[in-house]
């Protein structure tokens, strides 16, 4: 999944920042990680097939719940 610009910088990344959203009418709108248009999964994947060992940031710019939304994505993003 990730292109080839991001494969060359990879190795030389300290951290991954993590936001999702979705298109509305109204324009971009940021939701929790798991919830957006973009496939965060998919991403964390690549990471980990890529031996990606630095940390990954998520948080929520959204309007609403700003506490939940924030666990929801900080939850979806972390390692078990």
């Amino acid at each position: 999944m990730l292109p080839a610009l991001p494969s060359l910088l990879l190795p030389h990344a300290v951290s991954v920042h993590i936001e999702n959203g979705v298109w509305t009418d109204e324009g971009f709108e940021f939701v929790p990680a798991d919830c957006g248009s973009f496939a965060i999964a998919r991403l964390l994947d690549d990471l980990s097939t890529r031996s990606w060992v630095g940390p990954i940031y998520s948080g929520y710019e959204g309007t609403s719940d700003f506490l939940g939304g924030t666990r929801e994505s900080a939850g979806f993003c972390a390692v078990p």
